[in-house]
């Protein structure tokens, strides 16, 4: 009896396995919404729960004095850096809470909170810095640092500032983790060249969400959603430089523009969802010899906008689903809709593909002046149809004549 029960409960146990594997399938869903951000200044946070409360702080390359007064720690050194943390400054409705300007030592400006100033942090000529875990929200501008190189911004909050959420000019930076929401201007400005711009969040501000310009720059898993409500901007993305790689974003409901290139040659734009925006999705103003591939692009009143100063682009496999007004719209010269080998995918190609080599065996015209052709249209024959639960249905078929076989050899046992 003993020996059944075991192997009864083996079975089951097999049985439960089987389900877990079947509903493993993780659903991810992304949040858009707009009270997901309004809680920006929480002065219940863990985080400032150590904070002490500070007036405006200057600091003109003068931290030997600064360490005197109680402001800041450290040595400047490179392992022992200048420190200013855990502070909750009051700018009185003018002024710059954190001014650091023309400092050559390393520093670090970390976890504090900064509101009800003209700008909120302000660092000016300073290389070598860290600004992280701060929040600079309800000033006029939430984080400027220019005129800075090598630098690491990560993880601040900027928002419902009334006008830029988060500025910065220089080189070599890496520019991570940051959130812009609800600033009634840009939510990001930044340019420079050599950087690393990764996995920020700009969302619900008023004109632009991310504006970038500059060369050789890394722009790559950022979030520019909901942005736009007034002024001529109203982009999700907005690009303008040479060599740059802005892949794998997700730029989403904004206003006119998802991602709107400008002056722009030898770029690479690849792996990004551009769906659900007002009006374009990608639109190419000017530029040539830039790679526009592998990028999601649906939902929108047109796909892709290259207008007459747009040449010599290399645009293939895309994904084109139910832009409404156009798939894509080419005005400019000599662009091409394939390598050679391979197009794009278009939701509304109207030909067939009778080989079966996932090509379509004609080609699918281009709506604009340049007339121009995709050559080699990706063909999708669709998902392949199967009875809803037809795995469960076969695996409890497959462990149900198990089941049976185990209890006849007990039996004869």
């Amino acid at each position: 009896m003993i020996r059944k029960n075991k192997i009864i409960c083996v079975t089951i146990g097999i049985v439960f396995a089987s389900l877990l594997i079947i509903n493993s399938n993780p659903i991810f869903t992304a949040v858009n919404k707009e009270s997901d951000f309004s809680n920006v200044i929480n002065f219940n946070d863990e985080n400032l729960k150590i904070s002490k409360v500070s007036g405006k702080i200057h600091i003109y390359n003068n931290w030997t004095d600064a360490v005197t007064a109680g402001i800041c720690t450290g040595s400047g050194t490179y392992s022992d850096p200048y420190v200013i943390e855990d502070l909750v400054i009051d700018g009185g409705g003018s002024g710059t809470g954190i001014w650091i300007q023309f400092s050559s030592v390393y520093f670090k400006v970390e976890n504090c909170t900064v509101y009800n100033s003209f700008i909120g942090i302000d660092i000016y000529s300073c290389d070598n810095n860290i600004v992280t875990g701060n929040n600079a929200s309800y000033n006029d501008y939430g984080i400027q640092v220019e005129d800075c190189n090598n630098c690491i911004i990560s993880e601040n909050t900027v928002s419902y500032n009334s006008d830029t959420g988060m500025s910065m000019i220089g080189d070599n930076n890496t520019f991570v983790k940051n959130t812009a929401n609800h600033n009634n201007n840009s939510g990001m400005g930044l340019g420079g060249n050599y950087s690393i711009i990764s996995e920020n969040i700009a969302s619900y501000n008023k004109v632009v969400g991310i504006s970038i310009g500059g060369d050789n720059n890394n722009v790559s898993r950022n979030t520019a959603c909901n942005n736009g409500g007034y002024g001529t901007g109203l982009y999700g993305i907005e690009l303008s430089g040479n060599n740059n790689i802005l892949s794998l974003n997700n730029i989403t409901g904004n206003s006119r523009m998802g991602m709107y290139l400008g002056d722009f040659n030898n770029n690479t734009i690849s792996g990004n969802n551009v769906n659900s925006n007002g009006e374009v999705g990608i639109e190419l103003f000017y530029g040539n010899n830039n790679t526009i591939s592998g990028n999601t692009i649906f939902n929108n009143t047109a796909g892709i906008l290259i207008h007459a100063g747009g040449h010599d682009n290399l645009i293939f496999n895309n994904t084109f689903i139910n832009n409404l007004d156009a798939n894509a719209e080419d005005n400019g010269n000599n662009n091409q809709w394939d390598n050679g080998t391979i197009g794009n995918y278009w939701s509304d190609y109207p030909g067939v593909d009778a080989n079966d080599d996932g090509i379509g065996d004609t080609s699918y015209d281009i709506t604009g002046t340049a007339s121009s052709q995709d050559n080699f249209p990706i063909w999708d024959d669709g998902p392949e149809f199967k009875i809803p639960g037809y795995n469960l249905f076969v695996l409890i078929g497959i462990l149900s004549v198990v089941t049976i076989l185990v209890s006849k050899k007990l039996k004869k046992s």
